[in-house]
């Protein structure tokens, strides 16, 4: 009796299982069947958000059905990025990830502290946009040229002073790879974000800093308030023609903030194959070019492949940074 009823328990077991693979491969054959969730790991209205939501717009065409855009700041992009590595891997969930996924990992393993999430977590769709810096000074200043404020520096080491968002965050990451770069030796005035570094390049409180181009620097630019050196991207920026690249004036350093969409790991492969074909064509929406044109910016796809091959070479590079930070 008892072995006849274990035997019913197990049959009735394996028909479950069974049947819950088969609705799982449904759903991914038909995904997506109700709106999809972007997790923005920053407060609404900042950069991350001010691309995040545009993108989202146009999503309901490429991929059926809406983008919903939900913000989880906190902790420098970790509370965000947590929430979304622990979601269930069914593509309801994705990530609009900014370098925080690779620089809080290597904070948290370097200071002893367990990580708040790991980078393995997630599969990369593809990167959306990037948001490079201008280095800028106070237009009362001096200094019209980057190469006038670096020989400057170097006659007066630990004398003249720059801003950050905060220690360890991606732009004194930046300042420290400029610094090698260029001999210099700053004091560091630590911030909390982009406007506070502005409140300091106007009160003179700092010598020298960056601001996120052309969102962040245009308003004071177009006030005449604020001079531009330098900016960090590969390319000139459109908006500013005239403002060299750092590698343009022999600095090897390239340093933006990139905008990337990615999913947890154990999305089902039909349902990332679908996501990244959506991505691709939401960012070459005419629409959302627009909205970025607005903003004076402009999309730069990378396809997944391109994107793990970059964050990759992100992570490498960051971790001698932070290595070389912690040290001092």
């Amino acid at each position: 009796m008892h072995r006849r009823a274990a035997i019913v328990i197990c049959i009735m077991l394996l028909s479950t299982l069974a049947t819950s693979g088969g609705f799982l491969a449904t759903d991914a054959a038909t995904y997506p069947t109700k709106p999809i969730t972007l997790v923005v790991t920053f407060p609404p209205g900042g950069g991350a958000d001010t691309i995040a939501r545009p993108l989202a717009s146009v999503a309901q065409p490429h991929l059926g059905q809406p983008l919903v855009v939900l913000n989880k700041p906190g902790g420098a992009g970790a509370v965000g990025t947590q929430y979304a590595a622990n979601a269930k891997p069914d593509g309801y969930t994705l990530l609009y990830s900014l370098n925080a996924l690779n620089e809080l990992p290597q904070i948290d393993a370097l200071l002893g502290r367990p990580a708040a999430f790991k980078r393995e977590q997630f599969i990369p769709i593809g990167q959306v946009a990037v948001s490079p810096f201008a280095i800028m000074v106070n237009a009362e200043t001096p200094w019209q040229t980057f190469q006038a404020f670096v020989a400057e520096a170097k006659q007066k080491p630990d004398e003249l002073q720059y801003a950050s968002a905060g220690v360890y965050s991606t732009t004194h990451i930046m300042w420290e790879r400029i610094l090698e770069a260029t001999g210099m030796r700053l004091r560091h005035f630590p911030t909390t974000g982009g406007g506070p570094i502005m409140m300091a390049v106007l009160g003179k409180q700092v010598d020298i800093s960056h601001c996120v181009v052309p969102v962040v620097c245009a308003p004071q630019v177009e006030a005449g308030k604020v001079h531009l050196l330098a900016v960090t991207s590969e390319q000139r920026h459109p908006g500013y023609p005239e403002v060299p690249t750092l590698r343009e004036l022999g600095y090897d350093v390239s340093h933006t903030i990139w905008h990337a969409v990615l999913v947890p790991v154990g999305t089902p492969p039909e349902v990332v194959a679908r996501l990244r074909q959506g991505l691709k064509a939401m960012v070459d929406d005419e629409a959302f070019k627009a909205a970025l044109q607005k903003l004076g910016d402009q999309p730069q796809y990378l396809n997944s492949e391109a994107l793990t091959q970059f964050l990759e070479q992100d992570y490498q590079k960051v971790g001698t940074v932070l290595r070389q930070i912690i040290k001092q």
